[in-house]
C-alpha cells in the first residue's frame, strides 16, 4: 500500500510539472504581444535591388520560460505571395544550446539584421513575425502580428533617360591652312634663278595664287619667309645674305601673288625672317649621311665655341669631302616660303541642301554637321547613313545612326551600329554607347566595364555610370556622376541621399519638372521634408498628368504617413 500511495505521489507530482511547462508555454504565446520588436528602417527599403532588415526584440521580465526554445521569422507578406527572412532562435536559461538566452527573471532582448532580394509587390505589404515556442515534444505556433509596414521602392523610378553619345561632327566653317614651297640659292648668292622657279612646289604656290586670285572663299593672310645661309662663309656675310635671301624670295612671290591679283597690301603681310647660319640644319643633314666619321666630325664641331674656327672647320671639310660640299651645304643655302590662308566652308543652307539632294558633294565632317541644322529625325538618320555608307573608315556615321536608332527604341539595331563603330574605332564615344546598350539590357557589369574603359573625357560617359551606380544603390557616387545634367535621375540620386535642397534644384531645372514623374518626385521629396500641403499639390499635379500614379500613390509607402491626411485623399479622389 505504501509503495503504491507512493508512485501515486510521483505521478500527480510529473503530471503537475508538464502542466506547469504546457501553460508556461501557452502563457508565452498567449501575451506574444508583450514582446516588442523594434524595426528599422521601417518602412524597410530598397537598395541595390536588396531590402534589409534590422529587427532589435525585446522580452519583458518574468515572461520568457525557462525551458522554451522560440524560432521567430520575421515576413513580408504582399499581393504575390510572402518572402521570409532568415529565422532567429532564442532560448531560455535552462535550454541545452547555443543560442540567444533570455532570462526569466529579467527579460532580454535580441538584435538581428538579414537582406532579402527585392521582388515585384512587396513595396505594398506588410512585415509579420511569425514565433513558433517548443518546449521537449511539445510546440505551439504563436499568432503572427505586423511589425512593419512594407517596402519604400523610390530607387525604381530610375528612367531611362541614357545620353548616347553622338561623335562630333568636327566641321569648322572657317579653316587655316598653310601652302609651303623652298627656294634655293647658289653659294654666297641672293640671287632667286629662273630653274627655282620652275620647281615643283613653286609651280603648286603659283598654282595656288591663281586659285586664290579667283575663289572668294579663299583669303590668303600673310607670307613668312625663313631664310638660311649655310655655316662654311664668314659671320657677317652670312647675316647678310640670309637677310637678302629673304627679300629676294618675297619679291618672287609678291610677283607671283600680284599676277593673280591676290591682296598683299596688309600691315604686316609678308615677314621677313632671316635666320644667318644654318648650324642646327647643317648638324640634322650629317646625322642623315653615311660619312663614315661623321660622328667625329660633329663631336669636332661641337668643341670649337668660336663661330669663326668653326666656319674655318666646315670650310675644311668641304675640301675633304666632296659629299659634305656637294649635298649638305646646298641644302642649307635656302628661304622657306610659307603662304598661311584660310578657308570659308559652305553656308548652313548650302549643306543642308546637298545633304537632302546630293550628299556625295559633302565631306564626312559636313554630312555629320548637317544632322545639327534640322530638327527632324529621319532626316538626320538619313544623313548619318548617309556619312556611314560614303565613309566606311570613319566611326562617326555608324556611331551616329546608332544614337537615332537607340532614341527611337531600337535597341537590338542601335547595338549592331554601336558595336560596327566600335571595330572602326574604338574610343570613348563607341564604348560610352555600348555600355548604355549593356545597362538597358541588363547587364550592369559589362555596363561599368564598358564606362571605365571610355575613360572621363565625356559627360554622357558619367552620368551613364552614374544611372548604375544609383540601380547599385550607391548613391553619394551617383550624384556627382550626375552632376553635369539637370535631370530626373539626377535628381532621383539626391533624393535617395536625402540631400533635398540639390534634389529639389537639380529637378525644378530638369526638362521634366512639369511632367508627371517630375511632379511625383516633387511630392516625395515634400513628404520626405513634412511639407503635408506641397505633397499634396505636386501629387494632385502628377495624378492630373498621368491618372495611373493614382494607384502607385496609393500603395507607395513614401506616403503611408499622409494616407489619411485631407491633402493626400483629395489628391487621390
Amino acid at each position: 500500500m505504501k509503495t503504491n500511495r507512493t508512485n501515486q505521489f510521483l505521478f500527480a507530482v510529473a503530471g503537475l510539472a508538464l502542466l506547469t511547462s504546457c501553460a508556461s508555454l501557452g502563457k508565452m504565446a498567449k501575451n506574444a504581444d508583450d514582446v516588442k520588436y523594434r524595426v528599422s528602417p521601417n518602412p524597410l527599403e530598397v537598395h541595390g535591388d536588396k531590402v534589409a532588415l534590422s529587427v532589435n526584440g525585446v522580452f519583458p521580465d518574468k515572461y520568457f520560460a525557462k525551458k522554451v526554445t522560440l524560432e521567430v521569422v520575421p515576413v513580408l507578406k504582399h499581393e504575390s505571395g510572402e518572402q521570409a527572412f532568415e529565422k532567429v532562435t532564442v532560448q531560455g536559461e535552462k535550454v541545452a544550446g547555443n543560442n540567444k538566452v533570455i532570462q526569466y527573471k529579467e527579460g532580454g532582448s535580441f538584435s538581428y539584421n538579414d537582406t532579402v532580394a527585392y521582388t515585384p509587390g512587396m513595396n505594398f505589404s506588410e512585415l509579420v513575425v511569425r514565433a513558433k515556442g517548443s518546449q521537449g515534444s511539445k510546440s505551439k505556433d504563436f499568432e503572427e502580428f505586423v511589425i512593419g509596414i512594407g517596402v519604400i521602392t523610390t530607387p525604381y523610378l530610375l528612367q531611362n533617360d541614357d545620353k548616347a553619345a553622338v561623335a562630333p561632327d568636327g566641321f569648322e566653317r572657317v579653316t587655316q591652312h598653310e601652302q609651303t614651297a623652298k627656294i634655293n640659292y647658289l653659294v654666297n648668292s641672293s640671287s632667286v634663278r629662273s630653274s627655282e622657279l620652275r620647281d615643283a612646289d613653286m609651280v603648286e604656290l603659283t598654282a595656288f595664287a591663281k586659285e586664290a586670285g579667283k575663289n572668294d572663299a579663299i583669303t590668303v593672310k600673310g607670307v613668312s619667309l625663313e631664310a638660311y645661309a649655310s655655316p662654311e662663309g664668314e659671320l657677317s656675310l652670312n647675316e647678310n645674305l640670309a637677310d637678302e635671301r629673304a627679300q629676294s624670295a618675297q619679291n618672287s612671290v609678291k610677283n607671283i601673288l600680284r599676277r593673280s591679283k591676290v591682296a598683299d597690301k596688309a600691315d604686316g603681310f609678308y615677314k621677313n625672317l632671316p635666320k644667318g647660319e644654318d648650324w642646327l640644319g647643317f648638324k640634322a643633314e650629317m646625322e642623315k649621311t653615311e660619312i663614315e666619321d661623321k660622328d667625329l666630325i660633329l663631336r669636332i664641331l661641337s668643341m670649337y665655341p668660336d663661330v669663326k674656327k668653326r666656319e674655318q672647320e666646315i670650310k675644311n671639310l668641304s675640301k675633304t669631302y666632296v659629299e659634305v660640299a656637294d649635298k649638305i651645304l646646298p641644302k642649307l643655302r635656302r628661304t622657306h616660303v610659307t603662304v598661311d590662308y584660310e578657308v570659308v566652308g559652305k553656308t548652313d543652307e548650302e549643306i543642308l541642301s546637298l545633304a537632302k539632294t546630293n550628299p556625295a558633294d559633302l565631306n564626312a565632317q559636313e554630312l555629320n554637321y548637317a544632322a545639327s541644322l534640322t530638327s527632324d529625325v529621319n532626316e538626320q538618320l538619313n544623313f548619318y547613313q548617309a556619312a556611314e555608307a560614303q565613309f566606311a573608315d570613319d566611326f562617326r556615321g555608324a556611331n551616329n545612326v546608332g544614337t537615332i536608332l537607340l532614341a527611337q527604341g531600337k535597341l537590338t539595331e542601335a547595338k549592331a551600329k554601336f558595336e560596327k563603330a566600335n571595330g572602326i574605332d574604338e574610343n570613348a564615344y563607341t564604348l560610352t554607347n555600348l555600355g548604355v546598350v549593356a545597362r538597358l539590357e541588363g547587364n550592369r557589369t559589362a555596363a561599368l566595364e564598358h564606362f571605365e574603359k571610355a575613360g572621363t573625357s565625356l559627360k554622357e560617359t558619367a552620368y551613364n555610370k552614374g544611372l548604375v551606380l544609383i540601380q547599385q544603390g550607391k548613391y553619394d557616387a551617383a550624384v556627382t556622376a550626375t552632376q553635369a545634367f539637370n535631370t530626373f535621375n539626377s535628381a532621383l540620386a539626391a533624393t535617395l541621399l536625402k540631400d533635398y535642397d540639390q534634389a529639389k534644384n537639380r529637378l525644378t531645372n530638369s526638362e521634366v519638372a512639369e511632367t508627371a514623374m517630375g511632379h511625383y518626385l516633387h511630392a516625395v521629396i515634400a513628404a520626405r521634408l513634412g511639407d503635408q500641403a506641397k505633397m499634396g499639390e505636386e501629387l494632385t499635379k502628377a495624378i492630373t498628368l498621368d491618372a495611373a500614379l493614382k494607384g502607385k500613390a496609393q500603395k507607395d509607402r513614401e506616403f503611408y504617413s499622409y494616407v489619411e491626411t485631407e491633402a493626400f485623399k483629395a489628391a487621390v479622389k
